[in-house]
């Protein structure tokens, strides 16, 4: 019996709190793709190059025959509209050719680059709506408008920040808040008059978190920050029980 296969897609899946939903739901056994600019390397010979792949020659990997595994990447740099959307046609592919469907995406991934509006330069203004907004909402809108694919319904979940909802940001992340403040109010648009019954959406919006994104950042005191395995066993068990069309939580530092 040729059964379809389900996956959760985890866009920014490859570092930080992305990682950390997708080891939680290898350990609890569900097949996951990863789309991120590094899956190449975290999955090594489990990535999927996109260059392999096109509408009449389906190739794989070399020396891989018949369908990828439970958990394996697609090189995705969100930076590029591009390959946003040949990693979506991968998805595509896969679909058609192996009957796996892609319910669940998880838009996890995200670019600070902390300066004053007045010394931004423009090409750091561009990659953090790119990779924050622009280039996701296409994957977003492609994945959540092909029922083929997704197997007949669709599960978006966003993770946001809590810089999202402050009205208060910091002055050096004015760009950076912009863009998480539009993630948050896309995803309370698309989810609050949703009356679809096989469209669902949930939004997280943690607190900083203890990874290298934050570790790694200059003067910034992390001793209150959230463990990101903590957050991630927390957002899966919210979205793998949800039943109603909308859920939003806030998780602040030191609340778990």
């Amino acid at each position: 019996m040729n059964e379809e296969k389900p996956y959760v897609v985890i866009l920014g899946g490859t570092s930080g709190l992305g990682a950390a939903i997708a080891a939680e739901y290898e350990r609890t056994g569900r097949a996951i793709v990863v789309l991120g600019r590094t899956a190449q390397d975290t999955f090594k010979s489990d990535a999927w190059p996109v260059k392999e792949l096109d509408a009449d020659n389906f190739r794989g990997l070399p020396g891989r025959v018949g369908p990828p595994p439970r958990r394996f990447g697609i090189p995705t740099d969100l930076s590029k509209e591009a390959s946003v959307y040949q990693a979506f046609e991968t998805l595509n592919h896969l679909s058609m050719r192996f009957r796996m469907v892609f319910p669940t995406l998880y838009w996890c991934a995200g670019v600070l680059k902390r300066a004053k509006l007045e010394a931004q330069g423009w090409r750091d203004i561009h990659e953090m709506i790119d990779v924050n907004l622009r280039n996701p909402l296409m994957l977003v809108r492609n994945l959540g408008g092909e029922p083929r694919t997704t197997g007949g319904t669709f599960h978006l979940v966003t993770v946001a920040s809590t810089t999202g909802l402050s009205d208060s940001p910091r002055e050096d992340e004015a760009v950076y808040a912009a863009t998480k403040a539009a993630q948050v109010s896309f995803t309370r648009a698309v989810g609050k008059g949703n009356a679809d019954p096989h469209f669902r959406v949930s939004l997280f919006c943690p607190g900083g978190m203890q990874t290298p994104f934050w570790m790694n950042a200059p003067n910034v005191d992390t001793s209150s920050f959230l463990d990101p395995k903590k957050v991630a066993a927390a957002i899966v068990t919210d979205v793998e029980k949800q039943t109603e069309s909308y859920y939003e939580r806030t998780i602040p530092r030191g609340s778990l």
